[in-house]
């Protein structure tokens, strides 16, 4: 398999990333959100105009391709000091054969490029194969945090930070 990754920059690159958020938020978020509280956040966070708004304030995503197909996304935001991981995901279908791993290489890659000293993520407090992940990858938890969201919707996440 070719895997490469394509910063994401024209209105089809963010169609794209809205089509994944889609297809991979609704299959994984199933278990533990309701299917209006995913529809929700990925109308208001992850369609192709909110996409390209975040990238036009300084986030960056990328696109991951295998053989040319998009099959996940990674979305990076560059404060000073910390980077923050706002998204990292991949197909079902693409999980278990080291991409994920090279996903988050890029990102500590990017990371680092921009001069941050860590990267910070939030996580559903109920996501636990993802929780899961990111301890293996070395970030530890930090704190809980609680966002309204609007619309009767909140996020209940765990802060986890990784140094670099």
């Amino acid at each position: 398999m070719d895997l490469k990754f394509k910063k994401a920059a024209s209105p089809q690159d963010f169609d794209a990333v809205a089509a994944l958020a889609d297809e991979i938020w609704h299959q994984h978020y199933g278990r533990f959100l309701t299917k209006d509280h995913i529809d929700y956040m990925v109308s208001s966070f992850q369609s192709a105009d909110a996409v390209a708004e975040q990238c036009a304030n300084g986030a960056e995503y990328y696109i991951a391709l295998a053989d040319g197909k998009p099959i996940g996304y990674i979305g990076l935001e560059f404060p000073p000091d910390e980077c923050f991981l706002s998204k990292l995901y991949l197909r079902k279908s693409m999980r278990g054969l080291g991409i994920g791993s090279k996903m988050f290489d890029l990102a500590e890659k990017l990371a680092k490029d921009h001069g941050e000293t860590s990267i910070m993520l939030h996580v559903n407090k109920y996501n636990d194969s993802s929780i899961a992940v990111y301890e293996r990858r070395g970030f530890v938890k930090k704190r809980d945090l609680v966002t309204d969201i609007g619309h009767g919707f909140v996020m209940d996440d765990y802060v986890y930070v990784k140094k670099l």
